[in-house]
């Protein structure tokens, strides 16, 4: 009311409305509780086990620019992805190379193309195009129905100076790619290579069980399987190295499930019959959670009362039904049902394009910008790879520097062997250098051919002084005598130890053993009259020759070798 002063003040009051003000506060809104969701299209499958997983599927984000004011890298818009076709399996990896991208999957590799036209006139180069990296499908490396070149195993993928080399387990191939697909397992090691590449202990038990093993392609395990790669920038050479066991065959094809726990691999033996003997008393089987067999059985029902209060003050009682569950944890047998590990580490060097060694370590490899490191899931220190002045000792455990070669002078020719040479030079390597050691060398060896083969006998260095002459006839089944005439060292008379032709000479029991040391069986040698041994002979010779020291600053470079041969006169 406001007063008008000329006038009488009771005449004045004039009424002016004012309405009511509210202020609301929008935390508190219903519609902050409303969820917005999306129908689910047609081609939706309820009862799929892989309900939002697209293994066949790459998304990609929006394309970043300079002074952007938000990181185009970490927007993904609903549509920016692409299908590859699933006949070759799952996506398993994205790689790119020289500015392409590669994609990887279980049976196949695809080289996905840029949206682009190249005009070259005189010395300029001129593109063409939106650039655009998905207008165009992908496109098969190999187009083949069978060996695509495909992987499953991307922690065995590694980038190189060289190219990108990987696995294709499936197939029985190690790759090399550096715009052409080179198969490197097939130079000298291929017929090696079909029998030893894929993953016995899953193969063998894919075939029992009808599945994979639960940690397939998982090498980091201390029980997992897979491949592993380094490259060694020292050397040239990538370093290869596979996780793999055996299974005791006896447990593989009985009925049991097998799980992984604390590092050691467990059974649950009879798991059909577990599983029905559960079932008989109610339980269900759920899940292996924690590599324990979940059983869950529904109880009684459980009533739940819940009161509503209306706009206009009256109340309503809701009740609901639910069932009780209770859950049953069963631990597996505490059993491995490993016979042995036969995985294997070999390297190739891309200057000599060949394969090179073998190695005793099993391990998972990760580089920095001048460095090579492994580890073994076992152990907990971390190896540092071509330490200077150190040789011979990997993980903490001093290995053998093993050669093996063949001597060969013609196929089709039967020869016999009686010496060999050769030229070797240890040296004894420190801070300020290196110091030659004209005594050392190689500690022992055996030879032997298709049916012939010699003990493992220990090489002993000649001695100038009073029993030098004695030396020279004595017959000593465990030690051989080697003489060294300026560099060259000499190994004579070879003769054979073998109980009969027909005697197997090494123990394959575990593959493992076999590619790395070579054992042979105990039963296989007689020590035999020197009249009675025979020398070698037949259209080849192996010879393998150990060096083994617990000093790490000896090195052992082996120079060159050559025997001596005679055709045989039969």
């Amino acid at each position: 009311l406001f007063p008008d002063e000329s006038r009488d003040m009771k005449d004045s009051l004039k009424p002016i409305p004012c309405p009511e003000t509210y202020y609301v506060n929008k935390d508190y809104l219903r519609q902050n509780e409303i969820k917005i969701y999306h129908s689910l299209p047609s081609t939706f499958d309820c009862c799929s086990e892989c309900i939002d997983e697209f293994p066949n599927r790459i998304f990609y984000s929006e394309q970043a620019f300079q002074e952007e004011r938000f990181d185009n890298y970490s927007k993904i818009k609903p549509n920016n992805y692409i299908d590859i076709n699933g006949n070759t399996g799952e996506i398993t990896d994205l790689w790119t190379y020289y500015n392409t991208l590669y994609i990887h999957t279980e049976d196949g590799l695809y080289k996905q193309p840029r949206n682009l036209q190249e005009r070259q006139t005189n010395e300029l180069t001129t593109y063409i195009g939106t650039g655009e990296l998905f207008a165009i499908p992908p496109m098969k490396i190999i187009d083949d129905d069978g060996n695509s070149a495909g992987t499953s195993h991307k922690w065995g993928t590694i980038k190189t100076p060289h190219g990108v080399t990987f696995i294709s387990e499936r197939f029985n191939k190690i790759y090399n790619f550096n715009g052409k697909l080179n198969p490197i397992s097939s130079l000298g090691e291929e017929k090696w290579s079909n029998k030893n590449i894929y993953l016995k202990a899953n193969r063998s038990y894919n075939l029992a069980q009808g599945e994979d093993l639960p940690f397939y392609n998982n090498p980091n395990s201390p029980v997992g399987l897979g491949f592993t790669s380094g490259y060694d920038k020292e050397n040239n050479r990538v370093i290869i190295t596979k996780m793999d066991f055996s299974f005791d065959e006896f447990y593989l094809y009985n009925d049991f499930k097998v799980v992984q726990m604390d590092g050691r691999i467990y059974l649950f033996n009879e798991w059909n019959a577990l599983v029905a003997s559960q079932e008989d008393l109610g339980f269900t089987f759920k899940k292996i959670k924690d590599n324990k067999a979940i059983f869950v059985k529904e109880g009684e029902l459980q009533e739940i009362t819940y009161v509503d209060t209306l706009e206009n003050g009256d109340t309503v009682t809701h009740k609901a039904y639910y069932p009780t569950l209770e859950e049953k944890e069963i631990l597996p047998t505490s059993f491995s049902g490993i016979i042995c590990r036969n995985g294997w580490t070999k390297s190739f060097d891309f200057r000599s394009n060949f394969w090179v060694s073998y190695h005793r370590y099993r391990n998972v490899y990760f580089e920095t910008d001048s460095n090579l490191y492994s580890w073994n899931p076992k152990m907990t220190d971390i190896f540092k790879h071509q330490i200077p002045n150190k040789f011979g000792k990997f993980n903490n455990r001093f290995s053998s520097f093993i050669v093996e070669y063949t001597s060969r002078k013609n196929p089709f020719e039967i020869s016999t062997w009686e010496s060999i040479k050769i030229h070797a030079q240890a040296t004894s390597h420190h801070l300020y250098g290196f110091n030659l050691l004209p005594k050392i060398f190689f500690t022992s060896f055996y030879t032997y051919n298709s049916y012939q083969l010699s003990n493992k006998a220990f090489l002993r260095v000649k001695e100038m002084g009073d029993d030098y002459l004695t030396n020279q006839v004595t017959d000593d089944y465990n030690n051989v005598k080697v003489d060294k005439d300026e560099e060259v060292w000499a190994i004579n008379h070879l003769r054979d130890s073998l109980i009969s032709p027909d005697t197997q000479m090494f123990d394959v029991s575990c593959p493992e053993l076999f590619a790395k040391d070579k054992v042979i069986r105990s039963d296989s040698l007689i020590e035999k009259d020197w009249f009675e041994k025979t020398v070698f002979r037949d259209n080849h010779l192996n010879i393998r020759l150990f060096f083994d020291s617990e000093d790490e600053s000896i090195k052992l470079t082996l120079k060159a070798v050559t025997e001596l041969i005679n055709k045989s006169i039969r």
